[in-house]
Order: C-alpha cells, then structure tokens, then sequence
C-alpha cells in the first residue's frame, strides 16, 4: 500500500514538474510574440526610409544625400539627367569653366579612336560640380564623342552601387579614366595637380 502511494506521488510530482515546464514555455512564446509586436513598427519605419532614400526602380537611380539634404544621382546617368534641381550647378558651372585654349589642340592630337573616359562622380561632392563641367566643355572643344564616355555615380561611401566604383579601387571622386582600348592610361583623381589641362595632357602622353 505504501509502496502505491510513493509511485502516485512521484508520478504525481512528474505530472507537476511537467505542466511548470509546459507553464515556462507558453510564457516564453507570448514574450516573443509580445516583442515582435512591439517591434513591428521600427521594422515598417526603416523599411519605408530604405525606400524613400533609394528608388531603385527610377533610372538613373535616385537616392537622397543626409548630408545635404538633397536628392543624389546613382548608377550610370546620362548628361541629359543633369538637368534642373538639384542639378543647376552643371549647367552653371560649364558656362563659367575658362578652357586653356593653348592646349586644346596638343591633347587633341593625342585622342585616338580608341580612347574612352570612364567618370566616376558624386552629385552631391563640390569637386565633382566643380571639374566635371569643366571636363565636358573641354570634350566638346575637342569633338569628343559622348559615346566613349561613361559616366557612373557613387554614394559618400564609394561602394553604391556595385559596378566601376569597386572594380577600378576608387577612393576619391571625381575620379575620370582614360583608356586606349582596355588599357588604362592613367588618371585624374579629385582635383588637378596642375590644371585640368594640363594633367590630361599629361596623362595622354604617358608622363
């Protein structure tokens, strides 16, 4: 008799520590339940600021600069989408470029048919408004085809989007490099040594 109350007592006691256990998880689901709730909203909000700040499906590309507060170019662009706010520094900044005229026919002689400028730029960098215009006022001088052209913007980060800005180590835009066929011959990075002139002339002579 006694040895039956023993073995109901401990079954007894292994029904109890059972249903404590069953007790623990029930509390530990509703708790995860409870803070995927609460999280929910901060989930929808950085979802949504994602989306505002980079319209992935606009070409080009369309992000927003935090820094300035304005919206910013990505991808490969056009010239043509340099048009209108924020972008009036373009056309601003080609009207006021002064182009060394001196030197204009030295670098034409140096174009070949197979030279091609890759530009990798950030709408939102001053030296990017200040020597771009100025680059492609030069190229038309110099008849140069838009077509051997390439024109990429990058984030602050250099990193976005993938494509020339990783591939060609860029650290500073405007970076602008010149190729004869697949090979480069040199490059212009941020600001000019010399001149803007100059350092292409430079750069197509091989000095």
């Amino acid at each position: 008799m006694k040895l039956r109350i023993m073995i109901s007592n401990f079954q007894f006691s292994i029904f109890n520590f059972r249903l404590r256990i069953l007790n623990y998880q029930l509390r530990i689901t509703n708790y995860i339940i409870l803070l995927v709730i609460i999280s929910m909203p901060f989930i929808v909000s950085c979802a949504s600021k994602e989306i505002m700040t980079i319209d992935m499906n606009s070409k080009p590309i369309r992000g927003f600069d935090e820094k300035k507060q304005q919206e910013m170019l990505l991808g490969e662009i056009f010239r043509s989408d340099l048009k209108g706010n924020p972008y009036g520094w373009f056309d601003s900044n080609y009207t006021a470029a002064k182009i060394n005229d001196s030197l204009v026919s030295e670098i034409k002689k140096l174009l070949t048919n197979d030279t091609r400028i890759e530009i990798i730029m950030g709408t939102w960098c001053s030296d990017t408004r200040d020597h771009l215009p100025h680059l492609l006022k030069l190229l038309d001088m110099l008849n140069f085809s838009s077509e051997k052209i390439s024109l990429f913007c990058v984030d602050r980060s250099k990193q976005f989007p993938l494509g020339p800005s990783q591939e060609r180590n860029i650290s500073s835009v405007p970076t602008i490099i010149f190729f004869k066929g697949e090979n480069e011959l040199g490059r212009f990075v941020e600001a000019p040594q010399e001149t803007l002139e100059k350092d292409i002339l430079k750069i197509l002579s091989g000095k």
